[in-house]
């Protein structure tokens, strides 16, 4: 892809993605997904947060540090968790060991999609050819995992990063200390990721933990409807702009977002299935279309009470605000952007 059609991700919530259905959507979204790796979001999110159930590794496992001078370039014993009290050290502990376990659960998908430099190489796995099978034999592997290779004091890498065109992702926990400051003014780009992943969800309901194998079949197959995937949901960008204001947390905008994802993509991709289905020079549907229109706003908010699903209907049979034209021009215009063509297929590849 080009510099202006790859669009890659840096994730500023730790080392693991805990949602299955939010890492599926990313996968999907960016061409990579760069884990970053910094010991200071461990140190933080064990100050802060306690797991509900601890990890079955806790109490079980141990943690080798070790700290490389820079000067002598020797390796020596050391603790970035000395400063935390024992029950903080069990969080930090347990949350790498989590962390650990999720990215070997996940690498297949590494290094092509999830980038980190947690591991050498950028993979947790180490294959060594023992002994190569003759005639006709199989070959003997041995399989090792990699140790976690933890950085700290790094304050550039962030930066440089979003400089270089990566799209800051944050889901529900952010290290402080670490977030450029751009993200408490989401850019254009960041606010289509979100419509992204919210689109991917609408259409994908039930998807828990996606096989990686799935995920790269289908990156396989849809990668041609990607760039005009991501340029709907930058159109579609513009609309949730004008929706929130410098004042608005993340839970407001999370919920603007799924508003604007409910109201206008889901019946705009309602409309656009029905006439890839009915195109094919089918009468009936000419009748029909006109009736389509008015119950789009309801087929997007499935919330409405009774009386308000009345004074919609009446409100959408005469001409008496002008609100629900636009809306309904809205519809069309994101209906007929052939990005959202990306997600329909998107379906037929999962079921």
């Amino acid at each position: 892809m080009s510099d202006l059609t790859s669009f890659k991700g840096i994730y500023c919530s730790g080392f693991l993605v805990p949602d299955p259905k939010s890492l599926t959507a990313l996968c999907l979204m960016f061409e990579s997904l760069r884990i970053p790796n910094n010991i200071e979001f461990v140190q933080e999110f064990s100050k802060r947060y306690r797991f509900r159930s601890p990890g079955k590794y806790v109490g079980y496992g141990k943690i080798t540090v070790r700290e490389l001078d820079e000067e002598s370039g020797e390796e020596r014993e050391g603790d970035p968790f000395n400063d935390l009290n024992p029950e903080e050290k069990e969080t930090a502990t347990d949350y790498l060991f989590r962390a650990a376990r999720w990215l070997m659960l996940y690498s297949e998908l590494m290094p092509e999609i999830l980038e980190t430099e947690l591991f050498q190489e950028g993979v947790p796995l180490e294959v060594k050819l023992i002994r190569r099978g003759i005639s006709g034999e199989k070959n003997l592997y041995q399989v090792s995992t990699k140790p976690l290779l933890l950085r700290g004091g790094d304050e550039t890498t962030f930066e440089k990063l979003v400089g270089n065109g990566y799209v800051p992702v944050v889901t529900s926990i952010r290290p402080p200390s670490l977030v450029y400051s751009s993200l408490d003014r989401p850019s254009a780009t960041q606010l289509a990721a979100l419509l992204a992943m919210k689109s991917i969800e609408i259409v994908l309901p039930s998807v828990n933990a996606v096989q990686p194998e799935l995920i790269l079949e289908a990156r396989d197959r849809l990668s041609d409807l990607l760039p005009q995937f991501w340029g709907a949901m930058l159109r579609l960008s513009k609309e949730l702009r004008s929706r929130i204001d410098d004042g608005m947390d993340n839970i407001q905008l999370l919920r603007e977002c799924q508003d604007l994802v409910d109201t206008d993509v889901r019946p705009a991709l309602v409309e656009l299935q029905r006439k890839m289905e009915m195109e094919k020079g089918n009468w009936f549907y000419r009748i029909l279309s006109p009736v389509q229109k008015g119950i789009k706003l309801m087929i997007g908010n499935p919330l409405l009470t009774q009386q308000q699903l009345l004074i919609n209907a009446l409100l959408l049979g005469t001409e008496a605000t002008m609100a629900a034209a636009d809306h309904m021009r809205s519809i069309e215009a994101l209906q007929g952007q052939s990005g959202l063509t990306y997600l329909l297929d998107l379906v037929e590849t999962f079921e």
